[in-house]
């Protein structure tokens, strides 16, 4: 027995292995490697330093990842702002690596070993999935969570009645958990319970278990926001409502083109011709019910964020299945080693690929500077590396010129980068929502007697549209980081 225990656990150390490989040397030490993460951590430092905690007005993201920032604010509390910042990177590392062991984990109730090593590498070998461990971000804790849920799941179905309940009601438990540190972690129900469709075929009894079990962990998700988050005007928050104000406010159903170029995208252009080759090969072989199962844990996830598709981390568990559905579907073909060549060499064409609209020769103003459609995730992910190691200089320029009230047009990322500059500085910073305090509309911080409001702006048109109204201010226009915008950041009246 012990040889074989010897064999199983080569293959969690090299899919921890591979991980840590991948990973590691382009991870974060200072910033962050997305703009969402560089507010969300700024905005829990400015939570720390007003006492607001999570009522801090600026608190990115807060309403579908609490659980998140109620474990984070300690952290903040307790350690340097700089030293907070490498800390929540070193813990999404961590959740990268307990991710990649626990999907092997799963995968392995329902495929061998070597198989599930490496449909594995899906969780953190695509485009959508690697750059997500590199920095902190909700998702890096609530997936292992998720995934813990499904083996407690799956070991419910395994086991006798009475150990059926306790599983059942642990992983209800952990999955409410999960999608309180980042809601859309619930998608991964489908994920699961299309591997029950690929091995046994899902009854009209398991489709109602799964019913009660994302119901329970909902109502769970819902009652822990509740007590969590802060009252507004005295009343309790409601997170589901939250988000779907999100979804309203950022979703665009007039472009689902651009949400299935995103898509593959963020699957990557090597890892979807693999997967487009293991599906056909599938259903022209007869195995309908193998494809199906496949477009069950594929599609949910690509059709919740195909209207916001940017950025690529929405397609996180689509990515993730991409891998897992082209092992599945075209082991019976091939033997584990040259499947696993086959994916190597999807994965690092698919990281290393330029976008398609630096193929097509486009330069599109809209997006900006690295995004992936425009720039391949690891040349996006070295110039970012790259930043964080000097991002502070235009800052120490802009404290050093700009007036005491300025309006500041740039990216999302200036903004979070402006924000951030301040906190690990230790500078409270009060947040100016839009249309109240005579701002015409235009949201901002204050802090130390300086005023700055920001207007988020890509392209030259934009721009120029949207500081229309504010020609009436008496006050100058500072540019931030946008391709259109003066470099250097030099103020402008």
């Amino acid at each position: 027995m012990l040889p074989g225990r010897v064999g199983g656990l080569r293959w969690y150390l090299l899919a921890g292995g591979l991980y840590l490989l991948l990973v590691v040397p382009f991870a974060h030490t200072t910033g962050a490697g997305e703009s969402d993460s560089v507010a969300l951590l700024a905005g829990l430092i400015q939570g720390r330093l007003t006492g607001e905690g999570l009522g801090w007005a600026g608190l990115y993201g807060v309403h579908f990842s609490f659980l998140y920032c109620a474990a984070m604010l300690p952290l903040a509390g307790r350690l340097d702002p700089s030293a907070f910042v490498l800390t929540a990177n070193l813990i999404s590392l961590a959740g990268g690596l307990a991710s990649a062991l626990l999907a092997v984990a799963l995968l392995r109730r329902f495929v061998a070993l070597p198989w599930a090593a490496a449909a594995a590498l899906g969780f953190f070998a695509t485009p959508a999935t690697w750059p997500v461990w590199t920095y902190a971000h909700p998702f890096t804790l609530a997936l292992p969570a998720a995934l813990a849920a499904m083996l407690l799941l799956d070991a419910a179905r395994r086991n006798s009645r009475a150990r059926r309940t306790l599983y059942g009601l642990g992983a209800i438990a952990i999955l409410a958990v999960a999608m309180g540190l980042r809601a859309d972690v619930a998608l991964i129900l489908p994920a699961y319970a299309s591997l029950l469709v690929w091995r046994e075929g899902l009854t009209w009894r398991r489709v109602a278990a799964l019913g009660l079990v994302a119901t329970v962990a909902l109502l769970g998700f819902t009652l822990l926001g509740r007590l969590l988050l802060p009252a507004t005007d005295g009343l309790p928050v409601e997170p589901l409502s939250e988000i779907a104000g999100f979804m309203r406010t950022y979703c665009e159903p007039t472009s689902p083109l651009r949400g299935a170029v995103a898509w593959v995208v963020a699957t990557g252009v090597g890892m979807s011709l693999l997967l487009l080759t293991a599906l056909v090969a599938a259903w022209t072989s007869g195995r309908r019910r193998a494809v199906c199962a496949a477009l069950l844990w594929l599609l949910p996830t690509a059709v919740f964020w195909l209207a916001n598709p940017l950025p690529a981390r929405h397609f996180f568990l689509s990515a993730a299945g991409a891998v897992v559905w082209s092992v599945l579907l075209l082991r019976d073909w091939l033997p584990v080693r040259p499947l696993a060549g086959l994916l190597a060499a999807a994965v690092v064409v698919s990281l290393v690929l330029p976008g398609p609209y630096r193929l097509l020769g486009r330069v599109v103003e809209a997006l900006p500077p690295y995004d992936p459609l425009t720039a391949s995730v690891m040349e996006g992910q070295v110039r970012d590396l790259r930043h964080w190691r000097h991002w502070q200089e235009r800052w120490q320029r802009f404290d050093a010129e700009a007036p005491s009230t300025v309006i500041l047009a740039g990216t999302w990322q200036d903004y979070a980068e402006y924000l951030l500059y301040q906190s690990v500085r230790g500078r409270k910073c009060s947040f100016l929502h839009p249309g109240r305090d005579g701002r015409r509309g235009f949201p901002g911080l204050s802090h130390r007697g300086r005023t700055v409001l920001w207007l988020e702006t890509y392209s030259a048109r934009e721009t120029a549209a949207d500081l229309g109204a504010a020609r009436g201010l008496p006050m100058p226009v500072v540019a931030g980081r946008a391709r259109v915008a003066l470099r250097g950041m030099p103020i402008c009246r």
